[in-house]
C-alpha cells in the first residue's frame, strides 16, 4: 500500500467513525422511544378475547412495525427541542392510561377522554394518589435515559437531506401499511362502527391510531346504536327463584361507591373493617353477584334504573337519544313511591342530571341543592361526604307524609380514596400513605355510616344496598386476574323484620356462586314495584 491510498484510507476512517456513532445514538434512541411506548401498550391494550392466536399475533406484529416507524420519523425530522415535550406527555400519558386501565381494565378511547374535557373540571380530579410508584419510576428513568442520549453523548447527528429522507420514508411506510391494514386486515377501524370495541382495535393500532379511527368512525349514532343493542341483553334470574318482595314503607336504593364482596368478615389489627354490614348480612336476604362495569361508576345505577346492559365505549346517560321513559323512577311514582336521588358529587358527572330529568324523579337532589336548600358542606374535592347524605335522606323519609323511594348514591370511598373528612379519625394506621390502608379506611367510613343510617329509618323500611363495582385496592384478598369478573355483595335488608328468613335461595348455591349480575338484581327490584302498581289496579277494581 502506498503512502497516498493509506493517507486516503485513514481519512475515511476519521470522518465515518464519528458519523457512525451519531447513528447509533440516533438509533438508540429510536429503539428505546419505541419500546417505552410498546412497554404501555402490552399492559394496557388487552382483548384477547374471541382472537385466534395468529391473528392476534400478526395485529400485535403490525402494532410494534408501526410504532417502530412512528418513532423513526419524529426522530429523524423533529429537531431536539421538539421531542422533549413528546417524551414528556409520554410520561404524563402513561401514568394517566396505566392507572385507568388498572381501574376500569380497559384501554382509555378517545371518546372518554372527550366526554371528560366536554365535562370539564367537574370530571377530572388530578391527586397524586392516582401516581403509581413502579410506572412513574420507570417512566422517568426512561425519560433520563433519552435525555442523556439527545444531549448528554455530543454525538446528535447534524441536519442533512439524507435524514430527512428516511425520516419521510418511515411516516410515508407508517401511514402507507396503516392504510393497507385497514383494507386487508382483520381489525379495520372503520369495524368501530359496529361492534368492535375500542380495545380490540388497538391491539393492533395502538393509541394514536386507533383515537383517530374512532373520532371518525364512532358518533353519537354509533353510540346509540350499540347501547340500543345492549338494551336488548336483560336476565332475570332471580324472580322466579324469590317471587315478589312486598313493600311495606319506604324503599331505599343504596348504591356504595367500591364496596368489594372480600372486604366483608376482613380483619386488620384485630378489627373488623365492615362491622355493621358483617351484622347485616345475617339479618338481610344476602346474594353475591357480578358488577356491571363497563365505562364507570354510573353503570351501576343506570342498571338499576333500567334492568338492562349499558353501552359500550362512554356512560349511557350521555347518550342523546336514549329512551330513559320506561325507568325505574316511573314505575315506582306509579307504586305510590316516588323516588328521590341523592348524590354528594355535582349534577353534571357522568352527565347523569340531563338523563335523570327524563325519569319522573321527584326530586334530584345533588351537591348544588344539598348547599344551597339544605345548608350542607361540601368538603373534599367538593363533595358532601357520604354520611351527611345519608342522614339528609334520613330526614327526608322521617319527614315524609307518605312512602317515598330514595336512591343514593355513595362517593367518599372513591378511589383513589383520599376523600375521609379531616374530622374523622382512620381506623388504621397508614405510614406509607398505601392506596390499600386508604381503602380499608374509607369503607370503614361508609360502613359506620351505614350503620347510622339504618337506625334512623322507620321500621317496615326495605334497604337494597349494592356495589356499583369492586375497589381495585392491592390487598391480598381482594386480588384476581385481570378479566375475571368482579363481585360484589348485595343485601335486602328490612328495618324491624329478618329477611333472611324469607330468602328461598338461602341455601341454594346460585346466591353465593356469583353467577346472578347486577342486572338480575335489579330486575328483581323492579318486579317488587310492578306487582304493588298491579295489586293497586286491582284494589281500585274491587272498590
Amino acid at each position: 500500500m502506498d503512502k497516498t491510498t493509506a493517507t486516503t484510507s485513514l481519512s475515511l476512517r476519521s470522518l465515518t467513525k464519528p458519523l457512525a456513532s451519531q447513528w447509533g445514538v440516533l438509533a438508540l434512541l429510536i429503539a428505546v422511544w419505541t419500546l417505552e411506548i410498546y412497554w404501555l401498550q402490552s399492559f394496557t391494550l388487552i382483548s384477547e378475547s374471541g382472537w385466534k392466536a395468529a391473528d392476534y399475533s400478526q395485529a400485535v406484529a403490525f402494532r410494534l412495525t408501526i410504532t417502530i416507524l412512528f418513532c423513526t420519523g419524529l426522530t429523524l425530522l423533529l429537531p431536539r427541542l421538539a421531542l422533549v415535550p413528546c417524551f414528556i406527555i409520554l410520561l404524563l400519558f402513561t401514568q394517566g392510561a396505566w392507572f385507568y386501565h388498572q381501574y376500569f381494565e380497559q384501554a382509555l378511547s378517545w371518546t372518554t377522554i372527550r366526554t371528560l374535557f366536554m365535562e370539564g373540571s367537574d370530571s377530572i380530579k388530578i391527586d397524586k394518589a392516582f401516581i403509581i410508584p413502579a410506572v412513574l419510576t420507570t417512566s422517568t428513568l426512561l425519560l433520563l435515559v433519552k435525555l442523556t442520549l439527545l444531549w448528554g453523548t455530543g454525538k446528535w447527528p447534524p441536519r442533512s437531506r439524507p435524514r430527512y429522507a428516511m425520516g419521510t420514508l418511515a411516516l410515508s411506510g407508517y401511514i402507507a401499511l396503516i392504510l393497507l391494514f385497514n383494507a386487508m386486515g382483520n381489525t379495520p377501524l372503520k369495524s368501530m362502527r359496529n361492534w368492535m370495541s375500542f380495545d380490540r382495535v388497538a391491539v393492533a393500532h395502538g393509541y394514536i391510531v386507533t383515537w383517530v379511527g374512532e373520532a371518525i368512525h364512532v358518533n353519537n349514532d354509533t353510540l346509540l346504536k350499540n347501547a340500543l343493542a345492549a338494551r336488548q341483553v336483560t336476565s332475570d334470574q332471580i324472580t322466579p327463584i324469590e317471587g315478589s318482595l312486598d313493600l311495606p314503607g319506604h324503599l331505599v336504593l343504596l348504591q356504595v361507591e367500591s364496596l368489594d364482596w372480600h372486604v366483608l368478615g376482613l380483619e386488620r389489627q384485630g378489627r373488623e373493617i365492615t362491622p355493621r354490614l358483617n351484622a347485616l348480612r345475617e339479618q338481610s336476604m344476602f346474594f353475591k353477584v357480578q358488577a356491571v362495569h363497563k365505562n364507570g361508576s354510573a353503570d351501576a345505577d343506570f342498571v338499576m334504573l333500567h334492568a338492562c346492559h349499558p353501552g359500550n365505549g362512554v356512560v349511557t346517560y350521555k347518550i342523546a337519544g336514549y329512551p330513559h321513559a320506561d325507568s325505574l323512577p316511573r314505575i315506582a311514582m306509579q307504586a305510590g313511591l316516588p323516588m328521590t336521588v341523592l348524590h354528594g358529587n355535582k349534577a353534571r358527572f357522568y352527565s347523569r342530571i340531563d338523563a335523570f330529568r327524563q325519569m319522573d324523579f321527584q326530586q334530584t337532589i345533588f351537591v348544588k341543592q344539598m348547599i344551597e336548600d339544605y345548608t350542607l358542606e361540601p368538603k373534599k374535592w367538593g363533595a358532601v361526604p357520604d354520611r351527611e347524605v345519608m342522614m339528609l335522606s334520613a330526614d327526608l323519609l322521617e319527614q315524609a307524609a307518605s312512602p317515598q323511594s330514595h336512591l343514593i348514591i355513595t362517593y367518599t370511598s372513591h378511589t383513589p380514596f383520599v376523600m375521609l373528612p379531616d374530622t374523622v379519625t382512620p381506623m388504621l394506621d397508614n405510614p406509607g400513605d398505601t392506596v390499600d390502608t386508604r381503602y380499608l379506611n374509607s369503607i370503614h367510613y361508609v360502613d359506620q355510616a351505614i350503620g347510622e343510617y339504618l337506625d334512623r329509618l322507620p321500621k317496615g323500611t326495605t334497604v337494597v344496598i349494592y356495589a356499583d363495582h369492586e375497589s381495585a385496592a392491592g390487598y391480598p384478598e381482594r386480588l384476581r386476574p385481570s378479566g375475571t369478573p368482579e363481585y360484589i355483595p348485595t343485601f335486602v335488608y328490612r328495618v324491624g323484620e329478618d329477611l333472611s328468613q324469607r330468602q328461598v335461595s338461602r341455601d341454594l348455591p346460585e346466591p353465593q356462586s356469583g353467577q346472578w349480575t347486577l342486572i338480575d338484581v335489579a330486575a328483581w327490584v323492579r318486579h317488587w314495584l310492578e306487582a304493588k302498581v298491579q295489586a293497586q289496579g286491582q284494589d281500585a277494581d274491587q272498590d
